[in-house]
């Protein structure tokens, strides 16, 4: 129901406190999928060492199993802050024309984040399938650019499932708050191609 109908699923969601339920799932999505890809990440970040010169193997063990464990603390907790700060923004248009509060930009953002997660979900699957941990569901896939460009990282961020959890998001803010899918889609939009113009620029910067 939550995607065959979206905008009935929002209007029959309780919105009068947060719901804990999404982030559950999107915390053990992005653990799933952490686990999944483990051994293609250590492979991964095993190159990228050797290739800056370190050659002791227990040092480069040791690097690996941090990295690795710090991984399984930091995949499922990036989502949540980008989520809370997605909501924070968006609840933006309470000042306008909308009523909503904070509470309902949460729910709305939490519950629509679930096809992100699943998305990522499904990339670790094909990553470990075609034994490619750097697999992108992106356009990035089709075109040569040079990798952690700013046009690479600007494309990256750009996938279906991504696009889907925006137009969910346009659904639940258009219901929740109460105003036209127009406005609702400016506040969404907005917030989404700002972040991804800082984004990319930050991540190709630290490339």
């Amino acid at each position: 129901m939550f995607l065959k109908h979206p905008k009935k699923f929002y209007e029959n969601l309780d919105s009068n406190k947060i719901n804990i339920k999404p982030f559950i799932i999107i915390i053990s999505l992005y653990l799933i999928g952490t686990l999944i890809t483990k051994n293609l990440y250590a492979e991964n970040l095993r190159d990228l060492i050797l290739n800056t010169g370190t050659n002791q193997k227990e040092e480069i063990d040791l690097i690996i199993k941090n990295q690795t464990i710090t991984s399984f603390i930091i995949n499922p907790i990036l989502p949540l802050i980008a989520i809370f700060v997605k909501s924070y923004l968006l609840n933006g248009i309470s000042y306008f024309d909308g009523v909503g509060e904070l509470k309902d930009s949460i729910n709305v953002v939490s519950h629509a984040y679930i096809i992100v997660a699943l998305g990522n979900l499904f990339n670790s699957l094909l990553s470990l399938i075609f034994n490619n941990y750097n697999l992108s569901l992106s356009l990035n896939l089709l075109l040569d650019l040079k990798q952690n460009s700013y046009l690479y990282s600007l494309i990256e961020s750009v996938n279906p499932f991504v696009m889907i959890y925006q137009i969910i998001t346009i659904i639940g803010i258009s219901v929740l708050y109460k105003v036209e899918y127009k406005r609702a889609g400016i506040f969404v939009i907005g917030t989404w191609v700002t972040w991804l113009l800082i984004f990319s620029g930050l991540n190709s910067f630290v490339g």
